[in-house]
């Protein structure tokens, strides 16, 4: 009667198991990653949603990006160039962004990207506006972007 395990037997294991990793540990992704992405995910449906509400409604929307504060809204344009009056809805107050992500930068139309101060995006009845690209960070350096499309209006998020 013999006891262990024959080399065959162990290098058979390690092999399935060496397989096993390669296969499963790149799908793994760690919670800042998830947290990224779903921060970016947040803000394009809020894009999504303040362009499709324009255009439904007939009343222009504005998301008010303020980047030094990390945080965002989505309501009807008010006097100033970023002001927002507050609209009853599922997005009526101020969203901060969690203490991991941060905004990287933003571009509207053709201008040059903008890293600090506030930054509006009009949503227009007609359903034009102009083409966006909004980048989020976290810290580890993770990039995420959302780009807005001329053309359609409809908010993608890329890595």
């Amino acid at each position: 009667m013999r006891s262990g395990f024959t080399l065959l037997e162990v290098m058979v294991t390690l092999a399935v198991i060496g397989l096993a990793a390669t296969i499963v540990l790149p799908r793994l992704r760690d919670a800042g990653e998830l947290r990224l992405e779903a921060e970016g995910r947040q803000l394009a449906d809020a894009v999504n949603f303040g362009r499709e509400r324009a255009v439904l409604t007939g009343v222009p929307m504005r998301l008010v990006l303020d980047l030094d504060a990390e945080r965002w809204m989505l309501g009807r344009p008010g006097r100033a160039a970023t002001e927002i009056v507050s609209d009853p809805g599922p997005l009526d107050r101020p969203r901060l962004l969690t203490a991991s992500t941060r905004f990287r930068s933003v571009a509207v139309g053709g201008a040059p990207m903008i890293q600090h101060g506030i930054v509006a995006l009009e949503f227009l009845p007609a359903g034009d506006g102009l083409p966006a690209r909004l980048d989020l960070a976290d810290e580890r350096g993770a990039t995420l972007g959302i780009v807005v499309p001329a053309a359609s209006g409809r908010a993608v998020v890329v890595r």
